[in-house]
């Protein structure tokens, strides 16, 4: 769910985030593309299916932490509610609100994803 991921029995924090895939030899314009490249290709080689989706140093996050009013990576509590920094430089929204948002991205995702 974005910055968030789900298990069945903990709340984490997304790190970076790749598709397995095979290793080609191709150009890049950025060096920040050439490692992107090259942790997909680790993912492929590790055994992950091709075109899996790989989540690489993920947090574990601590709601309890939250409730007593401490930061657990991207969630605090805004004005006592439930909020989270959607991204690294990017200001805080109602947590409910992010995650309905998130939610109906999955059952409608935008034409041309995936």
């Amino acid at each position: 769910l974005g910055a968030l991921l789900l298990t069945a029995d903990r709340l984490l924090a997304t790190g970076e985030i790749v598709r397995a895939r095979e290793e080609v030899r191709r150009g890049f314009a950025a060096e920040s593309q050439r490692a992107r490249a090259e942790l997909a290709a680790a993912a492929r080689r590790g055994g992950f299916p091709e075109g899996t989706t790989v989540h690489i140093g993920w947090t574990v996050l601590d709601p309890d932490a939250v409730d007593r009013d401490e930061a657990s990576g991207p969630l605090s509590l805004l004005a006592g509610t439930p909020s989270i920094r959607w991204s690294p430089g990017g200001g805080r929204v109602p947590l409910d609100r992010y995650l309905d948002e998130r939610v109906e991205l999955l059952r409608h995702p935008p034409a041309g994803a995936g």
